[in-house]
C-alpha cells in the first residue's frame, strides 16, 4: 500500500487532471484504515480530500463513484448513500470489480448473504486470478456461516500464492470457527512470521485464541492492539 500510494502520488503530480490517480490515493487510505495500519480519522480525512479532487475532475467515473460509496459505507456508515453510489457505478461500468466487492460488503453487513456472495462471485468471474477477490469469496462464506466451503475456498486462494498473508488469516478464522483451534493457530503463526508488525495478524491471533478458550492470552493480544 505504501508503494501504491507513492505511485499514485507520482501520477497525480505528473498529471494533476487525471482523476483515477486521486481515486487510487483515496482507496489506499480507506484500506489502510480498515486494516488498522493508519489511524482511521486521519486516513478518512486524507481519503476525502483525494476523493474530492477526483470528483471535481470526473464525477461520472465508475472509480470515483465506487470510492465515494466506499467512503460512505466504511467511514460514515451511510448505507443508503453508499448503495446509491454503487448502483450508479455499476450502471456506468459493469466490469469494475471493486464496485462488486464494496457493494458485496454492504450487503453482507445487512445480512443479505446470498446477494453479497453473488456479487463477489461475479467479480471473480471478471478477474479469476485476483487474490483479493478469491479471498473475499472465502470471507463472505464465513459471514454466511458456511465454514467448510470457506476453508476450501481459502485453501484454493493460498494455492495461488502461499505468501498471501490476508488469505491465511481468513483461513485461520474459518478453521477456528469450525473448532480446529490448533490448525487455526498454526496458520496464524505462519502469517505472523511473514508479517509480524501487521495489526491484522494480532487481531486474528486474539480471535483464534479466544475461540479456543485461551481468554487470557487473547486479552494480552488485544491489549497490544
Amino acid at each position: 500500500l505504501g508503494r501504491a500510494s507513492t505511485e499514485f502520488a507520482a501520477c497525480a503530480g505528473a498529471a494533476p487532471d487525471f482523476a483515477p490517480a486521486y481515486v487510487g490515493l483515496a482507496d489506499c487510505q480507506i484500506v489502510l484504515a480498515l486494516y488498522g495500519i493508519e489511524q482511521p480519522r486521519r486516513a478518512a480525512a486524507i481519503a476525502r480530500a483525494h476523493h474530492a479532487n477526483a470528483l471535481a475532475l470526473d464525477p461520472d467515473s465508475v472509480e470515483v463513484q465506487t470510492a465515494g460509496g466506499a467512503l460512505r459505507l466504511f467511514l460514515d456508515w451511510d448505507f443508503e448513500g453508499a448503495e446509491r453510489a454503487f448502483v450508479r457505478a455499476l450502471a456506468l461500468n459493469p466490469n469494475y470489480t471493486t464496485t462488486y466487492l464494496s457493494y458485496g460488503d454492504l450487503l453482507m453487513m445487512r445480512g443479505e448473504f446470498a446477494r453479497g456472495l453473488g456479487l463477489i462471485r461475479e467479480a471473480a468471474k471478471l478477474s479469476p486470478f485476483d487474490l483479493g477477490l478469491n479471498m473475499n469469496i472465502g470471507d463472505f462464506l464465513i459471514f454466511s456461516r458456511r465454514f467448510e466451503e470457506a476453508v476450501r475456498q481459502l485453501e484454493h486462494t493460498l494455492a495461488m500464492d502461499e505468501r498471501f498473508v490476508a488469505g491465511r488469516l481468513r483461513l485461520a478464522e474459518a478453521l477456528a470457527l469450525m473448532g480446529y483451534g490448533e490448525a487455526a493457530l498454526a496458520q496464524v503463526e505462519r502469517a505472523c512470521a511473514a508479517a509480524p508488525s501487521q495489526p491484522r495478524v494480532r487481531e486474528t491471533r486474539a480471535f483464534v485464541l479466544a475461540a479456543g478458550g485461551s481468554h487470557r492470552e487473547a486479552s494480552s493480544e488485544l491489549a497490544v492492539l
